[in-house]
């Protein structure tokens, strides 16, 4: 009978059918109706057919099974990233992960969703597990302690004995290592290796969150008796591998509290050619390979940067001393030298080690106003000319980056504020100006010349690429540019678009929408391209301090220009369309090499990112905290299904308003025209109105600010803690119905809890 069960399956490879819909499909008799459970068994052990989650079988097509890595949303759903890079990440339902987690190496077939013909895929087996440890909240119902992982989307509570708790208490915040996974009647099971403290600490927070991130701020003994071998300074004498550049103008332009110098600049005019200066640190002078520095710069993959504080990813003794381009101090560099014309069109490029001196330590500020008119005493004259052609170069490469199709457009950030106590005082807009422009321009030119040099010579690289949008979510987007009056055609047009946007109610929420709409950026060693900045070659090589990536295309370029036999390399703009050239000579690293460290520099980028959002997100929440059950003028950012995010006047921090506290009437989503409309008061709320709202309820560990409508009876002013107590009160009646779950049953998230937990 097992062949005419899996000729059903064949005959239909796509579909799922439950043990019932294959004895109806097949009209079994009553004995084959009693074999098919063994039958079914049998062809899911032999591999022929899976079972899932949703006790559905279906038919196993190894052309659709994949073998990759698991990324879980905070939503529950996931991602899986395919090992062959050729083929794209897929979408995993929650209800097809099958019990696997974070990071989990995973088997994945895909199929075709029936509702809009999507691929999803379905986890079929967990091959090796990635999470190994849980950061959460203890939590006690009855006689049993749970943790609560602060992870949103993490779809399971661990249970903890009561030996295994090592002196942690309720309310704690831990991490816990599991000792025993989830799976079909198994319950996920831990142990407390670390105890942070209370939720309440906002320090405990922050190291939770880090360790969880695996965010290391220490150095180990080994790095601080390798560091005694390091110089305390430079001394001025050129060495006789470098090119002395100590005579320029050549200056620092970084934020107010920046430490870590990376790059230094300057422009000057010589005979038909303005030339652009970029000296990057040159880090692989102190961090060698193999040695236990660059073990832990590698682990660490880049510096964290929270508010107020900075988890550098090299000590303090590199990143903020020696390698770190402070003025009038001797320094080695590594430098690109790029020429244009008078009518700044690119001619050519060289790279070579350098000795610099920086005149001046600037600031983003101080430049900008001087660009203004103001604060001509600050600059020496051969600064101020520099500046000058600065400003002009920066303007006639950011004109050619929008003409090329370089998407233009900038999202107000944060600043968090704190008092000399380390109090946050106020949560405001972080200004930017045109002399952050300049440098990231400047920045972007001297990138794009290496990874020109490289292709050039046909030599491996770790390129910063950026692909191409899906075609499906580029499509949603234009429909919604059209849907609400900007019309556009073709994807080039969007520059155009956003410029019509500027000053628009639409204009922040419309970059965000879009911004979503984008793959992330990552490392590869294939060269596919920047679609963001519209370039064909592109690498990160100007801030080797706080970026792994940026060190080893040092060290790649420093091998290249050895094995040329000449203190510098050059190409002209002539290369750039011609033949790559064969060189021959090997280099730093080899292909493999840097396909392994491109993907984990990508993995080390995006949880440090995940880090710092985390962390500035329960900081917001503790700031609006203090403002429980008061009234703020509000403005909509954002618009969706589930209600509507304002941002609280004069601050710069969005809570979220709920439908559920819109009491006075039905509202619905008009997914159209991004408004809400009241089905019989026909109230309307769009984006950019202004709305009166009281804030409601403060979760600090979620970082969830969420507000209600004043004079509605659904203000309650709850502070976080009571969450927990009604969870509590639900566990310990669950606790008394089922007292046989603590042996071994499976405790997933009910639906409804996981909804709760989400809004």
């Amino acid at each position: 009978m097992q062949k005419i069960i899996l000729k059903l399956f064949q005959e239909n490879p796509s579909e799922k059918f439950t043990r019932h819909e294959i004895a109806k499909l097949l009209n079994l008799s009553m004995a084959q109706n009693k074999k098919l459970d063994n039958d079914l068994e049998s062809l899911v052990k032999e591999a022929k057919l899976l079972l899932d989650t949703d006790n559905c079988y279906a038919f196993r097509d190894e052309k659709r099974i994949l073998k990759g890595k698991l990324k879980l949303h905070n939503q529950g759903f996931g991602f899986f990233i395919p090992d062959d890079t050729n083929k794209k990440d897929t979408f995993i339902p929650s209800r097809q992960l099958n019990y696997a987690m974070d990071n989990d190496e995973v088997l994945v077939e895909s199929y075709r969703n029936k509702k809009d013909g999507r691929f999803e895929g379905r986890v079929i087996e967990i091959v090796n597990r990635g999470t190994s440890r849980i950061v959460g909240q203890v939590n006690k119902s009855g006689k049993h302690f749970f943790i609560q992982p602060i992870e949103k989307g993490f779809p399971f509570e661990i249970y903890i004995p009561i030996k295994k708790l090592n002196n942690a208490k309720h309310d704690d915040m831990v991490a816990v290592t599991i000792i025993q996974y989830p799976g079909q009647d198994i319950t996920a099971m831990g142990e407390v290796s670390q105890i942070f403290g209370q939720e309440s600490n906002s320090k405990v927070l922050t190291q939770a969150i880090l360790f969880k991130h695996d965010i290391k701020s220490e150095f180990s003994a080994a790095i601080q008796k390798e560091l005694k071998s390091v110089p305390e300074e430079i001394e001025d004498t050129l060495p006789a591998d470098r090119i002395d550049l100590r005579h320029l103008p050549i200056i620092t332009i970084d934020g107010i509290t920046a430490k870590d110098f990376d790059d230094a600049v300057c422009v000057v005019k010589k005979g038909k050619s303005y030339i652009l200066y970029v000296s990057i640190a040159d880090v692989s002078e102190y961090v060698k390979i193999g040695t236990e520095l660059d073990t832990e710069a590698q682990r660490r993959g880049t510096s964290t940067y929270l508010p107020g504080e900075c988890i550098p990813m090299l000590p303090e003794k590199l990143s903020n001393n020696l390698c770190s381009l402070v003025p009038h101090e001797p320094r080695y560099t590594l430098t690109a030298e790029i020429h244009y014309n008078l009518n700044f069109e690119f001619t050519k490029a060289s790279f070579y080690r350098s000795f610099i001196k920086s005149k001046k330590r600037a600031t983003y500020e101080e430049v900008q106003g001087y660009f203004d008119g103001l604060g001509h005493d600050s600059f020496d004259k051969p600064i101020r000319d520099s500046l000058d052609i600065m400003k002009t170069l920066s303007e006639r490469l950011i004109k050619q980056a929008f003409d090329r199709g370089s998407l233009d457009f900038d999202l107000p950030e944060s600043e968090l504020v704190y008092d000399s106590n380390g109090r946050i005082t106020t949560i405001q807009k972080s200004q930017r100006f045109f002399s952050h422009r300049l440098i990231e321009v400047f920045m972007i030119a001297a990138n794009e010349a290496v990874a020109q040099l490289f292709r050039i010579n046909n030599l491996p690289l770790m390129n910063r690429i950026h692909e191409n949008p899906d075609p499906f979510k580029m499509g949603v987007f234009t429909d919604t540019l059209n849907n609400l009056g900007f019309k556009i055609q073709n994807l080039k047009q969007f520059n155009q678009v956003f410029n019509r946007i500027e000053g628009h109610a639409l204009e922040s929420f419309l970059k965000i929408f879009f911004l979503r709409s984008l793959k992330q950026a990552q490392y590869s060693i294939k060269n596919t391209g920047h679609y963001g900045l519209g370039l064909k070659d592109y690498a990160h090589y100007t801030s080797p301090i706080r970026r792994y990536p940026d060190l080893t295309v040092h060290r790649q370029l420093i091998s290249l220009i050895q094995a040329s036999g000449k203190n510098q390399i050059t190409y002209k703009k002539a290369d750039i369309k011609s033949k790559p050239k064969k060189f021959n000579k090997k280099l730093c690293y080899k292909e493999q090499e840097i396909e392994q460290l491109a993907k984990h520099c990508s993995e080390r980028e995006r949880e440090t990112i995940d880090a710092e959002r985390e962390v500035i997100k329960i900081k917001k929440a503790q700031f609006v905290e203090r403002f429980l059950g008061k009234s703020f003028h509000g403005l909509i950012t954002r618009i969706g299904k589930q209600g509507m995010g304002i941002e609280l006047e004069p601050y710069f921090v969005e809570g979220f308003l709920s439908l559920t506290n819109l009491k006075n009437d039905y509202f619905y989503f008009d997914d159209k025209n991004f408004i809400l409309v009241g089905k019989r008061t026909k109230q309307r709320f769009k984006i950019g109105d202004h709305i009166t709202v009281i804030v409601d309820k403060v979760d600090v560990l979620e970082g969830d600010i969420v507000l209600a409508i004043k004079g509605t009876d659904n203000h309650q002013n709850k502070r976080h803690g009571k969450r927990n107590d009604k969870r509590n009160e639900k566990r310990q009646d669950d606790s008394k119905k089922n007292k046989k779950y603590y042996k071994g049953k499976s405790r997933s998230k009910s639906k409804k809890q996981k909804n709760k937990r989400n809004k």
